[in-house]
């Protein structure tokens, strides 16, 4: 029944979020049993949150894995702000489910349909380091745009005709916000690197400096 459905929908996405992803965790074992698995990994919550999506926010990579293997097709699957679960991933600086994610066929440069944003710019945005590399690493395009706002805002001397880059979120807090200095610096960095030869790996991302 819908019911039924519904309260079996809610332990899994319960079971998603708090898994530890040992081998023998409990929730994992529900989920390995669960008939429900396949229509509860892409279903979503009140919040139009999947299953997939919280274990991979949480880098919960043991969930991911059985919840891919049940419904491959949950990998495109997108929240009501357009937001698949490589984004989340980003989002929570989740570096093992991105990998992971990617292994399986997520599109690292896909961009949301609400605003297009990238799970790198979602990276950027949610302050993770480590999550820019990993997908810098895995070869997303750090030129891509997001869509235009709009509504956009009047700032003198800004255009708002198209949409920022990850490096211009980054770069546009960079003067108060250490990390996104940080990740402005290693974003201009991998932009010249490939300007002069588009061929070339993303390098690895320096340690981020302490703070005095």
């Amino acid at each position: 029944s819908r019911r039924t459905c519904s309260a079996a929908c809610s332990v899994f996405h319960a079971a998603s979020s708090v898994c530890t992803c040992s081998t023998n965790s409990a929730c994992c074992d529900w989920m390995r049993a669960s008939s429900t698995r396949r229509r509860s990994a892409a279903a979503a919550d009140a919040c139009g949150l999947s299953a997939l999506m919280l274990a991979a926010l949480k880098d919960r990579i043991e969930c991911v894995a059985l919840l891919l293997h049940a419904d491959p097709k949950a990998i495109d699957a997108a929240d009501a702000q357009g937001r698949t679960a490589l984004m989340h991933a980003a989002i929570g600086g989740a570096v093992e489910a991105i990998k992971l994610l990617a292994a399986r066929g997520a599109n690292v440069d896909a961009a949301g349909a609400v605003d297009g944003k990238t799970a790198l710019m979602w990276a950027v945005v949610a302050h993770k380091p480590a999550a820019v590399e990993a997908l810098c690493a895995l070869g997303c395009d750090p030129d891509a745009r997001e869509l235009p706002p709009v509504d956009p805002p009047v700032v003198p001397g800004k255009s708002f005709e198209v949409g920022e880059t990850a490096a211009e979120m980054a770069e546009a807090k960079a003067e108060k916000d250490a990390v996104m200095r940080h990740i402005a610096k290693y974003l201009k960095g991998w932009h010249e690197m490939r300007g002069a030869d588009p061929a070339a790996k993303a390098p690895p991302m320096a340690e981020l400096e302490a703070v005095a």
